[in-house]
């Protein structure tokens, strides 16, 4: 008798858990409703009725996420975002010091990106690989930085010239700032970093593309794509001087390094 007892127990505590499981699946659906042209996936995830696939297959750190989100995803071989999707919410949740709260982080960072936010952020429509052609050098950088808070944009865009031509040392800022050269150095690599995750192996590399390809050439990897120095610094001052192109052109290569 004892044994049916702790067998009851047992199912007991298993009903339990799934019903907690569920329940906080609804509320990230419940959550995630308002949106206008958005839907729940078989997995659980809540996306936009069209999505586009390109953008599927892009690294999941281009979501941005906090430190414990990403490091679950990566322990799970979660790497890009249509793996993502071949995973579900109700799974996501039973993962080791997840939680409520990290799964909606993935989750509101996933419909974001996915909707195009990000796109529209660097004046990008999400949808047509074109509008690169017409997006300003300037407009772009200033769309990426606006990813930082205020002080760490600004020690990133001082630390190029970005947009005063003035590139400013790590004593520099440190002195203006009051703070040690070093830590200004850990802001400007941890930030820098951040960059790369959210867009350097995606968007950067194909809006240099784009701006290159304009000109005829192939593309932007190797060599300038075949161009002398000052040619391909003059396809990029279409919204900025010559002068601030040359230091947005290096920057833009850094990010846009793997």
């Amino acid at each position: 008798m004892q044994i049916d007892v702790v067998k009851h127990k047992s199912l007991s505590s298993e009903d339990s858990d799934s019903e907690t499981c569920h329940s906080e699946k609804m509320r990230i659906e419940r959550s995630y409703r308002l949106p206008l042209q958005s839907k729940v996936s078989r997995r659980g995830w809540v996306v936009p009725k069209v999505i586009v696939p390109s953008l599927l297959s892009h690294p999941i750190d281009c979501l941005d996420l906090s430190p414990r989100p990403a490091r679950i995803l990566n322990g799970l071989r979660r790497t890009f975002i249509h793996q993502l999707f071949s995973y579900s919410t109700e799974n996501l949740l039973k993962a080791p010091d997840l939680g409520l709260v990290s799964t909606m982080e993935v989750q509101t960072k996933l419909l974001e990106y996915i909707s195009g936010q990000c796109h529209t952020r660097l004046g990008l429509a999400r949808t047509r690989q074109e509008d690169m052609f017409s997006v300003g050098t300037k407009a772009f950088v200033c769309g990426m930085l606006s990813l930082l808070p205020e002080r760490e944009s600004k020690i990133v865009a001082n630390r190029y010239g970005l947009w005063d031509g003035r590139i400013r040392t790590l004593n520099d800022l440190g002195n203006e700032l009051s703070l040690s050269r070093e830590r200004i150095r850990q802001i400007e690599e941890r930030n820098l970093t951040r960059l790369r995750r959210a867009f350097g192996s995606t968007l950067v590399q194909e809006f240099l593309d784009a701006k290159v390809k304009s000109t005829g050439a192939k593309n932007f990897k190797r060599n300038n794509a075949g161009l002398k120095e000052s040619e391909s610094v003059a396809i990029f001052s279409d919204d900025c001087t010559y002068a601030e192109a040359t230091l947005a052109v290096p920057f833009l290569r850094t990010i846009g390094s793997k």
